[in-house]
């Protein structure tokens, strides 16, 4: 499975690509920046050069200005058998994969430049296991506008609750929320 790179929910793009390949040098710096900004935004993606060079020195060359993991120069079994598998005809090619090894979009050539590329790749962050929920009420500080509130937050309300509650403190006027008995620390209302 895929997840052992890109993580549980991670999204894996195979680069076919080759040195001596004039689109693919056009094309692997564009994609190297799609890359660097998809880390820089905390995306769950990973990709893998798999190289159609024809000797190992053009290979280190061309992996030299990557960015990202490659497979083995000298694993031409397994490059052949994930060019078969998923039908690559020409170079580069791009392929994405689901952490099961599914396919999700077998030629990303083209929309992996696209800037709404982004919004389709989950964040790293939300596929992370921060161990069980919380069972007892937390108390969150938010801070807005040089003050800090407090609020306490039940579990079971959920998030839809909380947002309320910051929204309440951070967007309501304070004539309205002493109406409402909010942002009051203690004291008569």
């Amino acid at each position: 499975p895929t997840s052992s790179v890109a993580g549980r929910g991670g999204v894996v793009a195979l680069y076919f690509s080759a040195h001596w390949c004039g689109p693919c040098q056009n094309y692997t710096p564009e994609l190297a920046k799609v890359y660097k900004r998809a880390k820089a935004k905390g995306k769950a993606l990973e990709i893998i050069f798999v190289s159609s060079d024809r000797d190992e020195a053009s290979f280190r060359q061309y992996y030299g200005t990557m960015p990202w993991l490659a497979l083995p120069f000298e694993d031409r079994l397994r490059k052949e058998a994930l060019s078969t598998t998923f039908q690559v005809r020409g170079i580069p090619s791009l392929v994405l994969l689901s952490d099961a090894c599914r396919v999700i979009e077998a030629n990303a050539r083209s929309s992996a430049m696209l800037p709404s590329f982004f919004s389709t790749l989950p964040r790293a962050a939300d596929l992370m296991d921060y161990g069980p929920l919380p069972t007892e009420p937390l108390t969150l500080v938010v801070r807005h506008r040089g003050q800090e509130y407090e609020i306490e937050c039940e579990p079971e309300e959920g998030w839809e609750q909380l947002r309320m509650q910051i929204y309440s403190l951070t967007e309501v006027p304070e004539e309205q929320q002493r109406l409402f008995g909010l942002g009051v620390v203690r004291g008569p209302l």
